[in-house]
């Protein structure tokens, strides 16, 4: 639970770090693209270009100046304020931001990286998708998704205002593969670069919650023993149905042709932008409610429905992570969902939940059994970190095992170091979070160091962690 508090006395002033600016940097501006009359993304013609290496500029560490002896800390006990109130967050969830958007908001960090960690061999950039060896299949993804945001009306093309600045925007691809990690789709997103917004300016509150591995856990072991339907729907390009209350401007993205002079002017909540979650969390709680679904105060990622059939309380419980849904309850209500959705919104249903958020799903209804495990998410990052498939230990890390912190400065570890460690940490977090409590000590004492690894903290990373598949039952 998070806390608030009070002081009595004013914040001690700490120094302004000083930053370095790199020296701006000019890349060469790549060819046009030739395409028809219709904006349509097109394959532009082999290229060469050789882009300047940008040195690596790190800001230095600020001294900071210890406390100065004396001042006293406030002893009143915190309060929240009104708007984080259970009763604000019951009347006006989609506006408000509840007590638990701090831990929210660190288990999406954890999210993250776990989405980065699934993505090898992907295109990490718009040439690299075209000029690869599936260029005709991401050309086809991307056209298709110009099409879908079109119809949505995400955009009208207009000149830019005199003094506002664009927001830039970038295509990202990821290979759909299925429990068994066949590939099963090619799907390109065109997601705008929010951090370029200006708070106050062109974003105000960003907070919307989703659905934690825990909650879904529960509720498999839940539904398994009541024997309750499982099914699994999402909702297409979801982030397009939140109209914007601000107005932004973004850059044309790669290889879609505007006229000179224009830019895009942002209807829709395009993915990236800092509010898109949250506006599209407000249409979708809005329209939940026409259902008959109740935000559940303590978990607001998750919508609870009771109703009288034949004399019978039925229910339905629907898990939220942003465009993934995992409704569970009575037949049905589940039935009656199903057949509600499409009419509010564009849906691709994939009948009984099988794979979800890397969870593969395998359930047995005659002796009302369920099982979980995430094989394939760690063959995923057995591949991507190179690390051996050996037989498990009893004991991921001893207790007994102390661990010092790096004694060389944090300027002294190399970036891409430091970046594959923490990668490696927030894998490990998700995975200890989906099927692996076992691992909760050893991941928590290796998250430690993640601002500065040494070569010991490196070697434990994966030391015994993944030894293939464990399932986690629930009977």
């Amino acid at each position: 639970m998070p806390w608030f508090i009070e002081e009595d006395e004013p914040p001690i002033p700490l120094p302004t770090p000083v930053v370095p600016v790199p020296p701006a940097q000019t890349l060469p501006t790549p060819p046009p693209s030739v395409g028809p009359s219709q904006p349509t993304i097109t394959a532009p013609p082999p290229l060469s270009v050789t882009l300047p290496v940008i040195p690596e500029t790190r800001p230095t560490t600020p001294e900071f100046s210890p406390p100065v002896k004396g001042v006293r800390k406030s002893k009143r006990k915190g309060k929240a304020p009104e708007r984080y109130s259970a009763a604000a967050a019951s009347s006006a969830p989609a506006s408000t931001e509840p007590e638990g958007a701090a831990l929210d908001a660190a288990y999406l960090g954890s999210v993250q990286l776990f989405a980065d960690a699934v993505i090898e061999g992907d295109p990490s950039s718009y040439s690299e998708a075209i000029y690869g060896q599936d260029g005709s299949n991401w050309l086809a993804a991307m056209n298709k998704e110009i099409a879908s945001l079109e119809a949505m009306g995400t955009w009208e093309t207009s000149p830019l205002p005199e003094g506002r600045k664009t927001v830039s925007c970038k295509w990202v691809y990821r290979v759909k593969r299925d429990a068994d990690g066949t590939p099963t789709r090619y799907k390109a997103r065109l997601v705008a670069r929010g951090f370029s917004q200006v708070h106050g300016l062109d974003y105000d509150e960003t907070y919307a919650p989703v659905t934690r591995l825990e909650t879904i856990r529960l509720l498999l072991g839940v539904a398994a023993e009541k024997d309750w339907e499982i099914r699994q729907i999402d909702i297409k390009s979801a982030y397009l149905y939140g109209d914007l209350d601000e107005e932004i401007y973004m850059d044309a993205p790669p290889g879609y042709d505007v006229p000179e002079g224009h830019i895009l002017h942002l209807r829709k909540a395009l993915y990236s932008l800092k509010q898109a979650g949250r506006q599209w969390y407000k249409t979708l709680s809005a329209s939940l409610k026409t259902f008959g679904l109740v935000q559940v105060t303590n978990d607001p990622h998750t919508f609870v429905a009771h109703r009288m059939v034949s004399g019978t309380r039925k229910t339905l419980i629907l898990p939220v992570y942003v465009d993934d849904f995992i409704p569970m309850g009575d037949s049905v209500l589940v039935n009656d969902f199903e057949t509600f959705l499409p009419g509010v919104f564009n849906v691709s249903s994939a009948g009984d939940a099988s794979f979800f958020l890397g969870l593969w799903i395998q359930r047995d209804r005659t002796d009302k059994s369920l099982a979980i495990d995430q094989f394939t998410f760690v063959d995923t990052i057995l591949a991507r970190f190179n690390v051996p498939l050996t037989p498990s230990q009893e004991t991921p890390l001893s207790t007994a095992e102390s661990l010092v912190p790096n004694t060389s400065p944090v300027e002294d570890v190399i970036y891409e170091v430091r970046k594959d460690y923490q990668s490696k940490v927030g894998s490990l977090v998700y995975l200890m979070l989906g099927t692996r409590p076992d691992l909760a000590y050893s991941v928590g004492k290796l998250a430690r160091f993640s601002s500065n690894p040494s070569p010991e903290h490196i070697s434990l990373g994966t030391r015994g962690h993944l030894p293939g598949r464990q399932i986690v039952s629930f009977c």
